[in-house]
């Protein structure tokens, strides 16, 4: 879908600025009518008393000619004054329009672009919660808030150790629900709308029920890359051996991370707070 739209807009582009090309050599009719009648540029900068790169930029459009080098202009290349005036003035509106067009075409690919990021990070949210799911959904005592608290561990060791960004998107602290993800619960149901996962609610022995999320799709990796891949298998096994044996295991492990630490309740977290002397001994 992005690459025709993106053909479509270069194409769009590519003809533009062929108008314009042919319209800047048009608009070099004073230039073509002093050569017409065999003058130097020399010549006619000497007689209007003006340099000859003052000269070179009128006849280039860059600068407007005044009144009186309109007439001489008229008289020398033997025109009316009001057809060369008219004829630089049209010129003038057509490069405008022409300038507003590839203006507009810009702004096009500038928000083809944002929508095209904001899909492919949005895409990989997706592939990074499917492969989490695969390996550890189905467990026990496996819910949601489990998920976000792996998905910022993910983010936040991959910084710690790259200084760059997995999952690229906000994450925010909240002491009530653990990490605030966003999109993450809108990524959640198109998931489960695209038959991507299935919420299965099962009623224990105790009562209780348990929440697990079965994967439907394969999993096909376009956006995560091997050794991000690698990041978030190292993370997932350093977690999967304490669900079990802590019963709050969320927020017990956010009690040696810094940038949780870094920031109070409902703030933005910023990843970039690692000090690179704190290690993890989970």
């Amino acid at each position: 879908m992005f690459l025709s739209e993106f053909n479509q807009l270069e194409n769009m582009n590519k003809q533009i600025k062929k108008e314009k090309s042919k319209l800047l050599a048009k608009q070099l009719v004073l230039k073509q009518l002093r050569k017409k009648q065999g003058f130097a540029q020399d010549y006619i900068a000497q007689q209007l008393k003006i340099s000859r790169p003052t000269l070179s930029a009128i006849e280039q459009g860059k600068k407007e000619m005044t009144f009186s080098q309109a007439s001489f202009f008229a008289y020398l290349y033997k025109v009316k004054v009001n057809e060369l005036v008219e004829v630089q003035e049209n010129q003038k509106k057509s490069l405008l329009k022409l300038d507003q067009k590839l203006g507009s075409v810009s702004h096009q690919f500038k928000k083809l672009e944002q929508t095209e990021l904001k899909q492919k990070t949005q895409d990989k949210l997706k592939e990074v919660i499917l492969y989490t799911l695969t390996c550890i959904g189905a467990m026990r005592n496996f819910h949601i808030m489990r998920l976000k608290c792996i998905l910022y561990f993910i983010e936040s060791h991959y910084y710690r150790q790259y200084k760059l960004r997995l999952l690229n998107i906000p994450f925010y602290k909240t002491l009530r629900d653990g990490p605030y993800i966003t999109g993450f619960e809108k990524v959640i149901k198109e998931m489960i709308t695209d038959k991507d996962i299935k919420r299965v609610k099962t009623k224990l022995s105790d009562g209780s029920y348990n929440i697990n999320y079965l994967v439907l799709q394969k999993i096909n990796f376009k956006n995560v890359s091997a050794n991000e891949l690698l990041c978030i298998n190292r993370e997932i096994e350093q977690l999967r051996s304490k669900f079990l044996d802590i019963e709050h295991f969320d927020f017990y492990f956010f009690s040696d991370d810094f940038p949780w630490f870094a920031v109070k309740d409902y703030q933005k977290i910023d990843f970039s707070e690692h000090p690179t002397d704190i290690q993890y001994n989970r």
